[in-house]
């Protein structure tokens, strides 16, 4: 390759890619950084919903799973079993439905950065995509009535298997 404009044409492009790349890359780092910090806030987590009548507290992890149950001391006094555990289920219902509207808020800044900005494939033709750098969360929704993963039923007892 002898001829300079050519060369020089060659070059320019060469540094075109190279500035492209050096974006891509300060944005990875970005993305990186906004996931680590994510991720940390989703895994500390918690959310609490309190029953209408304040005899229990039921507190989420950000999956929505039960990690505590705090009932008051007349609980057992000032409601029935069967009130007091459909009132428990209600209460873990709304805590999982907010946490879970917190971690879309949280993960939604990490999957909204460096949208404008070309992807890997687009400049390279193979290299793996850096768009779904972050995976959607699955929506799961416990509806009043249904039944939850554990065979629970509503209305039944909370204490089923004590017996056995």
């Amino acid at each position: 390759m002898r001829d300079p404009g050519a060369r020089e044409e060659l070059r320019a492009r060469n540094e075109a890619l190279r500035v492209q790349i050096d974006g891509m890359l300060e944005d990875l780092h970005r993305r990186s950084d906004l996931l680590s910090r994510a991720q940390s806030e989703v895994a500390a987590l918690r959310v609490e919903a309190r029953t209408p009548d304040g005899l229990a507290t039921v507190t989420v992890d950000s999956a929505g799973a039960v990690v505590d149950v705090d009932l008051a001391p007349e609980a057992f006094a000032r409601s029935t079993p069967s009130r007091l555990g459909e009132a428990i289920a209600a209460a873990a219902r709304d805590s999982a439905a907010t946490a879970r509207r917190r971690v879309q808020d949280l993960m939604a800044p990490v999957s909204q950065a460096g949208v404008d900005l070309p992807d890997l494939p687009d400049l390279i033709p193979g290299a793996p995509s850096l768009r779904n750098l972050v995976p959607a969360a699955p929506e799961v929704a416990v509806a009043d009535g249904d039944s939850v993963e554990s065979g629970w039923e509503p209305g039944a007892s909370i204490l089923r298997g004590a017996d056995q």
